[in-house]
């Protein structure tokens, strides 16, 4: 049994449809993020379930309304900086490590539509930082524009 071709010509393709409707600004409760893979990424990701922030983590780029770039690094004191501290601090002079995350959240169009800064002892807690920062950014009313 024959089938008849279908006029595609006429049918929107996904794209085409995707490309006419306008990237969000903002994110809302409910958006779908795609979050970079990477080990910040993935704490992040873990952040973001712990403290309940009301996004959908995608693992497809191309189902999700924003993309979230992390950019981290971790800095570990070396004896000279480790001695001082005894020095001038006492018994208290901190774990010796500094992490710091940066975390960019884009729309489909390329705008930054968040970011955020974190400088914790571990990846964990700049990660929770994040997470946090992104519920308030969520939870806050949008500002209307005068």
């Amino acid at each position: 049994v024959a089938v008849p071709a279908q006029d595609t010509a006429s049918v929107p393709s996904p794209t085409r449809v995707s490309a006419t409707v306008p990237a969000p600004n903002r994110i809302t409760p409910g958006a779908k993020l795609f979050i970079e893979p990477s080990e910040f990424g993935m704490a992040l990701a873990a952040a973001i379930l712990k403290k309940n922030v009301r996004v959908v983590s995608m693992t497809d780029s191309a189902k999700s309304d924003f993309f979230v770039q992390t950019a981290s690094n971790e800095r570990i004191e070396k004896g000279g900086e480790r001695i001082a501290k005894a020095l001038v601090f006492g018994g208290w002079m901190g774990s010796g490590r500094h992490f710091s995350a940066t975390v960019t959240i884009t729309n489909r169009d390329g705008a930054i539509v968040f970011a955020h800064n974190s400088k914790k002892e571990n990846f964990q807690d700049a990660a929770q930082n994040v997470a946090n920062k992104l519920k308030q950014h969520i939870e806050k009313p949008p500002q209307n524009s005068k």
